[in-house]
């Protein structure tokens, strides 16, 4: 791990949870891709890329229980969206109308704040007894290194700049086979300055000696570009997995270990528990229990979900002290390396004086966190360096910032020749048109 600063990178001690030793740096995406073509071809699983589900389908009337003993309608499957449709709402000639699939259990697996995740949280309000929900953002690019600077399999992570002492955050660099480097930022929302620009971040930690030195010309290239959104709530936040005709598994339950910075594993286990528990409600009469989703919260409290999660459960909330990052710093220190979570105390997630609780189930309080920006200074940003404009940094050429709409085109994903996203704010819509050129 590295203490950077703005000049300078400082070794220092990682906690253990953060070790990689004896892991291997893969690709998610090629590694799902390969579980998809196993998944389609040995076991027949229909698999619909594409189709994003946008509602839940539900009971005509109120049939089940939750665990409180009101009376809700079940979830009975999803309806997946219209797809082929211009700005203005006409069918285009690729239009395919939604699709309503119906089952007898539905997993809802769609990573942080998902939509259909949402409607089973606001529905059953299954979070009525967990803490609220913390996120964080990350931005990440892939480059091709110059292969004396590659290093396969070496993992860097980053604390302090370019982050100020009142934002939770760090940075990583993970080097890949075949001479391609990951490198990111994560920034936790609970950030006060609201004129902190996480994209901009990013691309000001690229100036640091450390990046100018790895990321060079004529060598150096990047790839690709992308941004999420993550848990980091823990264990406090985990709500009651299970509703009526389903269940939350993987980041849609914020099963993150966000020490590890990482929750693909219990994501993982989250779902082959989850689908046992599925079996068993779609086969009653080989189950213990014919409520299968309650099987599945069952089986995941006693399952190494729990122990992972529970031994990093006070290493964020603990930067919400008064002392903020060195207190979060010297507490997490001890508490990774010498307590290992054998405490008896909890720690809450911090939020304004006055506040604790959310105006309702799937808000979090990170946004009631950022003061107003009379409060504070606008941040002044390096300006962004066009691909044709490159500046000498000790007799190499470098081109390690970009503005936000190079950014987005290097993301992997096809957008449409014209694609309106339309975000609410506090009731208020706001409407950005994004344009593609050939």
């Amino acid at each position: 791990m590295l203490f950077l600063t703005p000049k300078i990178s400082l070794p220092i001690p990682h906690p253990p949870q953060m070790s990689n030793k004896g892991n291997y740096v893969a690709s998610l995406s090629q590694f799902t891709r390969w579980l998809a073509g196993v998944a389609e071809n040995k076991y027949g699983v229909e698999i619909y890329p594409g189709f994003a589900g946008t509602q839940l389908l539900l009971s005509d009337e109120p049939d089940s229980t939750n665990p409180w003993g009101n009376k809700f309608r079940s979830v009975q499957g999803v309806i997946t969206n219209e797809v082929g449709l211009t700005k203005n709402y006409r069918m285009k000639s690729s239009f395919e109308p939604g699709m309503a699939f119906r089952a007898k259990v539905t997993l809802l697996a769609e990573g942080a704040h998902g939509s259909l995740s949402k409607q089973a949280i606001i529905l059953h309000n299954p979070r009525k007894e967990a803490e609220p929900q913390t996120y964080g953002i990350g931005l990440k690019e892939v480059w091709r290194v110059d292969p004396e600077k590659h290093k396969p399999g070496e993992v860097v992570h980053m604390l302090e700049w370019p982050l100020d002492k009142d934002t939770y955050g760090g940075g990583w660099v993970y080097h890949m086979d075949g001479g391609l480097v990951s490198l990111g930022l994560v920034i936790g929302l609970d950030y006060k300055n609201p004129w902190l620009s996480p994209d901009c971040e990013f691309q000001r930690m690229k100036h640091h000696p450390y990046f100018r030195a790895l990321l060079t010309f004529p060598k150096a290239e990047r790839l690709s570009y992308a941004a999420r959104v993550l848990n980091e709530g823990g264990l406090q936040s985990v709500p009651k997995l299970n509703f009526p005709g389903g269940a939350l598994v993987g980041f849609s339950a914020g099963f993150v270990n966000i020490a590890k910075i990482k929750g693909t594993h219990n994501a993982m286990k989250s779902g082959i528990l989850a689908a046992k528990a599925a079996w068993n409600a779609v086969h009653p009469s080989e189950a213990e229990s014919s409520d299968g989703t309650v099987a599945a919260a069952a089986d995941m409290s006693s399952s190494w979900v729990q122990k992972d999660l529970h031994e990093v459960r006070n290493l964020r909330p603990s930067f919400g002290t008064r002392l903020w990052l060195w207190g979060g710093i010297i507490y997490s220190g001890i508490d990774s390396l010498i307590l290992k979570g054998r405490v008896l105390w909890t720690f809450k997630h911090h939020g304004p004086k006055g506040k604790t609780k959310n105006p309702d189930s799937t808000s979090s309080l990170d946004s009631s966190l950022t003061e107003p920006a009379g409060n504070h200074m606008p941040i002044e940003y390096p300006p962004f360096e066009a691909p044709w404009l490159r500046i000498t940094f000790k007799t190499n050429l470098v081109c390690v910032m970009s503005d936000i709409l190079t950014s987005l085109s290097s993301i992997a994903s096809e957008l449409d020749s014209e694609l309106t996203v339309i975000a609410v704010f506090h009731g208020k819509s706001t409407h950005l048109l994004l344009r593609t050129t050939n």
